[in-house]
């Protein structure tokens, strides 16, 4: 079910932490499956300074490209069996529902079912959404609510 028009989009599940990588992968119950990273890792590019916090995070499992309700559907799926964990985070871990989608032009419409957003909730995750557009908006001199 298409209910958006991203060129590309794809979700998972992070988790940030103060704490080392290796809490986050012992109160889940498994390694990340995606981009990870522990508190004073060495970022990528040299010369900045070590990471200051922990990052794991989980796919959908979804193939890249299918519509971002795809990714939701089958991110829930994947969670289940973690739900108790994911409820029971130590208050210095935090996980989000993270969307990221591609548009043509800021005018696509994007929409998110209303279920995705109670599954969420169920789950505790706070929701991050990086949405990207290829006219990059085209109004830099208007805000968006004058369009």
């Amino acid at each position: 079910m298409t209910i958006a028009a991203e060129t590309d989009c794809w979700a998972y599940l992070k988790i940030i932490s103060k704490r080392p990588l290796a809490a986050i992968e012992s109160h889940i119950g498994r390694k990340a499956d995606g981009r990870s990273w522990s508190v004073g890792d060495a970022r990528r590019r040299p010369g900045q300074r070590p990471y200051d916090f922990s990052f794991w995070s989980w796919e959908s499992g979804a193939v890249r490209g299918e519509p971002l309700d795809t990714h939701l559907r089958c991110l829930w799926r994947r969670l289940e069996p973690f739900r108790q964990a994911l409820i029971d985070l130590p208050e210095d871990m935090k996980a989000y529902a993270q969307c990221v989608g591609k548009f043509a032009t800021h005018q696509n419409p994007v929409s998110i079912a209303s279920g995705h957003f109670a599954t969420a909730a169920s789950y505790r995750l706070v929701w991050d959404f990086d949405f990207y557009f290829g006219d990059e908006f085209g109004h830099d001199e208007m805000p968006y609510w004058k369009w």
